[in-house]
């Protein structure tokens, strides 16, 4: 926990997450924000998918190294899994603190495991993507220094692909 746990604060700075740098990048998706509000006129609209998605773009450039187009299918995908993640999860269930309890059909266990299991395959996909593409000299992203820890083969390290 502690090694992944600085790991994890490490390379967000560097990346420039509680600086100053991040501003260019959530600049970049407040103008992509602002284009894709102006579409809607003065028309009434839900802002919240177009909102979660702009926060998820920020976060998906610190993590994959850049960001999606609102309408990119792989990208509808992510933010779909991740609502209804979120929706079926409630962290004030009673199966939090009694975990027998989710053997019984009304807390959805099957059902965030399957959402799980979905986000993991995007996951896989992008870290599959990134494998390719990996140079040591050019890190970009929350996954290539990853990547470039495990690398260093340290013994005992907790640098695994099951924790990434």
């Amino acid at each position: 926990w502690k090694e992944q746990r600085t790991f994890a604060s490490t390379t967000l700075r560097k990346f420039g997450f509680g600086k100053r740098c991040l501003q260019t990048q959530i600049m970049e998706e407040v103008d992509c924000l602002m284009e894709k509000l102006e579409k809607f006129g003065s028309k009434p609209f839900d802002i919240q998918d177009t909102l979660n998605a702009s926060v998820s773009n920020v976060i998906c450039s610190l993590l994959f190294g850049k960001r999606f187009e609102y309408e990119d299918s792989t990208f509808k995908r992510l933010i779909t899994l991740l609502q209804n993640l979120f929706t079926t999860i409630n962290v004030s269930s009673p199966v939090v603190i009694f975990p027998v309890l989710r053997f019984l059909p009304m807390f959805k266990v099957n059902t965030i495991r399957k959402i799980m299991n979905d986000i993991n395959e995007f996951a896989k996909e992008k870290i599959k993507e990134h494998r390719q593409n990996f140079d040591e000299s050019n890190i970009n992203d929350f996954i290539d220094a990853f990547l470039l820890e495990q690398t260093k083969k340290v013994e005992n390290s907790t640098f695994t692909g099951i924790q990434m």
